[in-house]
């Protein structure tokens, strides 16, 4: 029985491990990436293939 309550603490620091480390990635890294690239001009994109 022992056993498996340590199995199952050693499961559940895991999973909080994971998810607070996919938090703070959405909260911290990608907001980064977000004012890096909104910063610069967007090229406008031509449409179309045109022959002369």
């Amino acid at each position: 029985m022992e056993v498996f309550l340590e199995f199952l603490k050693e499961i559940i620091k895991a999973v909080l491990r994971e998810v607070t480390a996919h938090v703070f990635k959405k909260k911290f890294l990608d907001k980064r990436k977000t004012t890096l690239s909104s910063s610069r001009p967007k090229r406008k994109k031509k449409g179309g293939f045109r022959k002369r």
